[in-house]
């Protein structure tokens, strides 16, 4: 049975060749749990990278803001000179 931690180690392979050759030593039984284990982990590296870019946005939102609010304040005392 292909582990996560197999898994893993196929991940650290770079180019296709490297997983190609990684790929090959996996039981043919255990292709479609290990198929379906990467499946899982892909969806949920993908919410957490959503969560993440939520969070992001709504950081980036409220530092404009408070940027308007600074240049408008800059504004209004540069007008008062």
């Amino acid at each position: 049975m292909v582990t996560r931690d197999d898994l893993e180690q196929l991940v650290k392979n770079r180019g296709q060749e490297a997983v190609g050759a990684a790929v090959v030593k996996i039981p043919d039984e255990d292709v479609r749990p290990a198929l379906m284990l990467m499946v899982m982990i892909y969806q949920k590296s993908d919410e957490i990278n959503r969560e993440i870019f939520r969070r992001d946005q709504k950081r980036i939102a409220e530092l404009e803001e408070e940027l308007e609010k600074a240049h408008a304040e800059l504004h209004r005392l540069e007008q008062e000179k």
